[in-house]
């Protein structure tokens, strides 16, 4: 089982950011709605890094090319913030809201999340969709986790379900800090 790994304000973070994913009391959506396809929002989400159009960002690329490549079929630039509490080693965030992070170290390239919908993985899963079109897309699988939410892969990236574990609440892939 890959591993990755969550410093203690990252699982603080974590465990916030899901806990407020309910639907607040308001009567299921459409599910029809839900499922229907959605314009792709910035690059497309992968196990082996991100797609920008027709380039790829592998894992290990030069994180100055990543920033620039991702800023850009964002729309917006990012907020950088340093992460001292990864277990891994220190890193440097680059996030567009709760949409898209890219991690790096080092000066490479080394890791995503997304905790609210935005960009999509080849087959369009994005945070936010439901536990079912998850299902549906190629290599769907539940798994194990230490952490109290339901985790799966899909699409060759990781996921955790939202505590009503019908709808997506985080996606991520390569070194987040995350603990699988």
């Amino acid at each position: 089982m890959k591993m990755h790994m969550l410093g203690l304000a990252g699982i603080l973070a974590l465990t916030l950011a899901l806990a407020g994913c309910g639907n607040g009391g308001e009567p299921a959506a459409d599910p029809t709605a839900a499922d229907a396809p959605v314009a792709a929002t910035g690059p497309v989400l992968s196990g082996e890094g991100l797609a920008v159009g027709s380039d790829t960002i592998a894992f290990g690329s030069p994180a100055a090319a990543a920033v620039q490549a991702v800023t850009a079929a964002m729309g917006s630039e990012p907020v950088q913030r340093p992460n001292a509490d990864c277990p891994t080693g220190a890193t440097e965030d680059f996030a567009w809201g709760d949409k898209l992070a890219i991690v790096t170290r080092d000066g490479a390239f080394i890791g995503w999340h997304s905790s609210q919908a935005g960009p999509a993985t080849a087959s369009g899963v994005r945070t936010g969709d439901t536990r079912a079109k998850a299902e549906a897309a190629p290599g769907f699988e539940m798994m194990e986790s230490q952490f109290d939410q339901p985790m799966f892969g899909v699409d060759g990236v990781y996921g955790f379900l939202n505590e009503d574990n019908q709808s997506i609440g985080v996606l991520y892939a390569g070194d987040t800090c995350i603990a699988s």
